[in-house]
C-alpha cells in the first residue's frame, strides 16, 4: 500500500454570539520521504535556507517557531521577501513553490524552529 499524507487544520470559535467552524485539509497520496529538523538560526537578522535533506519534491512543510517569531519566504529568489509570519509557539502548514528561507522577525533575535518536511525523492 502506498503512503498517504493527510494534514488537517481545524478552527473552532464559540462564545462571541455565534459559532464558527473552519476545516481545511491537504492530501498527498505518494509521499516517499520524510524529514524532521530542529534548529536555531545561525546568525540573527540573516536569512537561511531550510535544509530539506534528500527530498527533491516537497509536498507539505510544517514550520513551528519554538522560540522567538519567524518570517518565512516560500519561494526565495536572491532577495528575502516574507510570505509568512510565524509567532513564537505557533506553526504554519504550506506547500512551498521554491526554495524556503527563514529568518527572525524581531531585530537581533535568533529564531529556534522545528520543521517537518514531506515529499518524494
Amino acid at each position: 500500500m502506498a503512503a498517504v499524507l493527510s494534514a488537517k487544520a481545524i478552527v473552532e470559535l464559540t462564545g462571541l454570539g455565534e459559532g464558527l467552524n473552519f476545516l481545511d485539509s491537504f492530501t498527498a497520496t505518494v509521499p516517499t520521504k520524510f524529514s524532521h529538523l530542529y534548529k536555531e538560526q545561525a546568525v540573527a537578522d540573516t536569512e537561511e535556507a531550510i535544509d530539506i535533506g534528500d527530498i527533491s519534491t516537497v509536498e507539505l512543510m510544517v514550520i513551528k517557531a519554538t522560540t522567538n517569531d519567524a518570517e518565512v519566504d516560500c519561494d526565495f529568489d536572491a532577495t528575502f521577501n516574507s510570505d509568512l509570519e510565524v509567532a513564537e509557539g505557533q506553526f504554519a502548514m504550506f506547500k512551498p513553490s521554491g526554495i524556503v528561507y527563514i529568518k527572525n522577525s524581531v531585530a537581533l533575535e535568533q529564531v529556534t524552529y522545528e520543521v517537518w518536511i514531506f515529499g518524494t525523492a
